[in-house]
């Protein structure tokens, strides 16, 4: 028992770092979104016109604040929420970003922001599923007084 009390330590541990990392990485993309460019030129986002980088910015603040509240009250499920809606906003970056790529034609260049895209939103997805686990694992680890707390007191 002591091993897996152990595992979910570590577990535990990995999951704040991961999480604190990627939320930073959003809240960062976010404040540039509502920076603006000062260069110019169009960025992929204007190119699909869904909506301005202000909107986008926002956006990830607000999903990002989810996270950090789910965070500071130790609780994996609120940071799930959080998770879920920075999944979508990192897929329909990747498809604005796919549909630039290709409304420019031949050659196709360029595809590290979309493979980004897809792959920071599959870590949110981990990161969500993973949130979602933690109670269970709570339960098998005996320690029910937060999902975040400490297990050895």
């Amino acid at each position: 028992m002591d091993a897996l009390k152990q595992t979910i330590k570590v577990l535990k541990v990995l999951y704040l770092t991961v999480t604190v990392a990627l939320a930073f990485q959003m809240a960062s993309r976010s404040l540039d979104y509502l920076t603006g460019n000062p260069r110019p030129g169009t960025g992929f986002v204007g190119v699909v016109g869904l909506e301005p980088p202000t909107v986008w910015g926002l956006t990830g603040l607000i999903a990002v604040a989810v996270v950090a509240v789910g965070l500071i009250l130790r609780r994996t499920l609120i940071v799930s929420v959080g998770g879920v809606f920075l999944v979508i906003l990192y897929l329909t970056f990747a498809w604005m970003n796919l549909v630039s790529l290709i409304g420019d034609g031949p050659p196709y260049d360029d595809w590290r922001n979309f493979t980004a895209f897809l792959s920071a939103a599959a870590i949110w997805g981990t990161i969500s599923f993973v949130g979602v686990l933690f109670p269970s694992l709570e339960r098998v680890e005996g320690d029910l007084n937060g999902v975040l707390t400490e297990p050895d007191k």
